[in-house]
């Protein structure tokens, strides 16, 4: 393991050792609260992280989605293959004035 693990494990396994209940009667009020401080910083380190990948991750699947299902779905309503970049610039961006033969209504479900 590397530095940085075990400074990330340490530091864990000691904020959750300060939040026992035995310690309570060893270590001062205020130590607990940083060590909450600590332990609560630390996990919203870990949540965006997390947030970062799944973001990450998500993108990823986008491109491929979008051709392999949103290109053949265009194609077979009849609209024209030389539209289908104005298409996916408009479900980027939810503005389809650039595809003239997009109808936004249709796509966004409200419509017939």
């Amino acid at each position: 393991m590397g530095h940085h693990a075990v400074f990330i494990v340490l530091g864990v396994l000691g904020c959750t050792a300060i939040g026992f209940v035995p310690a309570t009667l060893v270590i001062e009020p205020h130590d607990i609260g940083l060590a909450s401080g600590v332990l609560n910083s630390i996990q919203a380190c870990g949540k965006a992280t997390a947030q970062a990948l799944c973001f990450s991750a998500l993108q990823n699947k986008i491109a491929v989605y979008l051709s392999e299902y949103a290109t053949p779905a265009a194609l077979s309503a009849s609209l024209p293959h030389w539209s289908l970049p104005a298409l996916f610039g408009g479900m980027a961006t939810g503005n389809f004035s650039n595809a003239p033969s997009v109808n936004p209504v249709i796509i966004h479900g409200i419509g017939p």
